[in-house]
């Protein structure tokens, strides 16, 4: 515990917010701070930010629960003070919550790529890419035991075994059956980054940093994934007006 509460004194001096001085956003700090204690959450708060500070060139929004954190918007990861819009915190982060909690971060989408370079480049051997895991459903399963039972040629839709594969019809739709579910392929998650504290093994690294785990298994380890999202809308956006999101008037026609 004496390193986690040195971890929040860190946590503390990257607020770059003043702090409403009531009793309500006191109250509220408290149980942000408690809780971040209670479960080891700091070094993932300031490793968001420590992202943050790698692309202050380029414009970010929040997405989803992690508006519902003050210490969020304290330390300028989000523009919602979840106190003055009345968002409650559990739905980010709560006791009772047996996995992580997301912090998702949208860039303008042709940007996307920088940012993750960037992050490469900044922990080189500690960061990679999520792979996501793409498994067989009905019509695939079929397909794959139709071409494995020697079906030739394109396949047309909605095809059915009997006509493909007669002799072999009953063995076919039992390796489907066996399919389903299974892992067909392996794709790169659409912005799911994972630094370590260490190196990364060797064997769970391909050619194209991309780690041979899904974000299910991340979980089961207990390791935290930052999202590092390609948002269309902010691109569009930001072609308007480059000015911070925050300068735009609460009420824009």
């Amino acid at each position: 515990m004496e390193t986690r509460y040195k971890e929040l004194e860190i946590l503390i001096k990257k607020f770059t917010r003043p702090i409403p001085d009531t009793e309500e956003y006191n109250k509220r700090l408290e149980e942000e701070l408690e809780l971040i204690a209670q479960l080891g959450y700091a070094k993932h708060f300031l490793r968001v930010r420590e992202i943050l500070d790698l692309t202050k060139d380029i414009p970010h929004i929040t997405r989803g629960s992690a508006g519902s954190s003050l210490i969020c918007y304290l330390m300028e990861i989000s523009d919602i003070d979840p106190v003055a819009e009345r968002i409650p915190l559990s739905r980010f982060m709560n006791p009772k919550r047996d996995d992580l909690p997301d912090i998702d971060l949208d860039f303008p989408h042709w940007q996307q790529e920088t940012v993750m370079n960037r992050i490469f480049r900044r922990w080189p051997g500690q960061s990679a890419r999520v792979s996501n895991y793409v498994t067989y459903k009905e019509k695939s399963a079929i397909r794959e035991a139709a071409k494995r039972f020697g079906a030739k040629g394109r396949l047309k839709r909605n095809f059915k075994l009997e006509e493909v594969v007669p002799e072999f019809v009953d063995d076919a739709k039992r390796l489907a059956n066996k399919l389903l579910g299974k892992k067909r392929c392996i794709s790169k998650h659409c912005g799911g980054i994972l630094i370590f504290d260490r190196a990364v093994p060797k064997s769970l690294i391909n050619g194209e940093n991309q780690i041979l785990l899904d974000k299910y298994e991340i979980e089961d380890l207990e390791h935290f994934k930052i999202d590092i999202l390609a948002n269309r809308g902010l691109s569009q956006l930001w072609e308007i007006s480059q000015q911070h999101i925050n300068d735009y008037p609460e009420y824009d026609d």
